[in-house]
């Protein structure tokens, strides 16, 4: 049973994190290299941004104030209001400063409206919204609405789809992009694959003229992206260690008994094959308790596993379902490594002469 249960443990496990892996986040994490300038001050910025585009292997760049993923610099509001908002409502808002070109680099989708890339030369101050604040606010018509956040009356120009800012542990929250440059700390920097190394280093070059005290801080998006399944990719290597273990000793154990089987009714099989009984029936009557063993472990390991799987995606907001595969394909496996166990003891029980076992006797 407790073989059963880390098989079906395993298969949720790294389904799950294949999950993490290949689901669409609703915006492109790959070869972004992400350069922290909070130690230096934000003045340069868009200087450094121009030269870095310059650069050859470098498809794009833009600035943000956070990490876009758990970690990074956050900031968050509970003020924010609209009209016909209820007084007695809050909504806890995460706010993402970014420049012009952060959504168009990130190739985050909108929904509808446009990005501050195309916004209109005007003096209002603006915000884009993904789609699960806008769903919260009830609008049916966001686009030129105003709202307040921070204490500034805004207008809504935009609507982004919703991606998964933070890991899938947590829900899709209410987030706001507000456009301020001077406090986006941090240059995102999307570069051509395969040139990592090459273009890291005149990135660094480009800062190191900018900044020539500084300390040149960078990392790798998709690091920090991965960095936030640590927990589950030790539960997946540890569950499979665990299961390979506890099978080596289910398989020594029912190859044990197995051999104590065959010793303890050795005379039975020498009348039953003097009886006229084939190999195949004798295999049949011997192997017919283990089979019962193993159904009765599987009818009880087959609720435990699922009930202790299922406890432990409650954990993400964005989860596999517990498929009927899993279970069968666990039962099935179970069922191999028995008949594979016991079956090499059981034939050659099977094939013995009549004549010898009565004689031993």
């Amino acid at each position: 049973a407790l073989s059963v249960i880390l098989i079906v443990s395993a298969i949720v496990v790294f389904r799950q994190i294949d999950y993490t892996q290949t689901k669409n986040l609703g915006y492109n994490k790959d070869n972004l290299v992400v350069v922290d300038l909070s130690d230096v001050g934000t003045e340069k910025m868009g200087t450094y941004l121009d030269e870095v585009r310059r650069l050859p292997g470098v498809r794009g760049a833009a600035a943000t104030g956070h990490g876009f993923v758990e970690g990074g610099d956050r900031r968050s509001t509970s003020g924010l209001s609209w009209p016909g908002k209820d007084p007695e409502v809050t909504v806890e808002t995460e706010i993402i400063l970014v420049d012009e070109g952060l959504i168009e680099l990130m190739e985050i989708e909108m929904a509808t409206g446009r990005s501050f890339a195309h916004a209109l030369q005007d003096t209002t101050p603006q915000v884009i919204f993904n789609q699960a604040a806008i769903d919260f606010m009830g609008m049916e018509e966001p686009l030129g609405q105003q709202v307040n956040v921070w204490g500034d009356d805004m207008e809504i120009i935009g609507v982004t789809k919703d991606f998964h800012y933070l890991s899938f542990h947590t829900p899709v929250t209410p987030q706001a992009f507000l456009l301020a440059p001077r406090y986006s700390s941090y240059a995102m920097i999307r570069i051509e694959a395969g040139q990592e190394q090459a273009v890291l280093a005149s990135v660094e070059s480009v800062f190191a003229d900018l900044y020539p005290d500084g300390l040149f801080d960078y990392t790798f998006f998709d690091d920090t992206y991965q960095a936030q399944y640590e927990a589950e990719k030790r539960v997946a290597k540890l569950s499979s260690y665990f299961t390979a273990l506890a099978i080596l000793i289910s398989c020594l154990g029912l190859f044990g008994l197995a051999s104590f089987t065959a010793e303890r009714r050795f005379k039975e099989i020498g009348i039953r094959k003097l009886l006229g009984s084939g190999e195949w029936r004798v295999v049949q009557l011997l192997s017919g308790s283990f089979l019962k063993m193993v159904l009765m472990a599987l009818v009880i390991a087959i609720p435990v596993s699922y009930f202790f799987t299922d406890r432990w995606l409650e954990g993400f907001a964005f989860r596999i379902d517990l498929e009927w595969w899993f279970f069968v394909g666990a039962a099935i496996l179970t069922l191999l490594i028995t008949v594979g166990t016991i079956g090499f003891q059981l034939i050659r029980a099977a094939r013995i002469k009549p004549i010898d076992s009565l004689r031993i006797e």
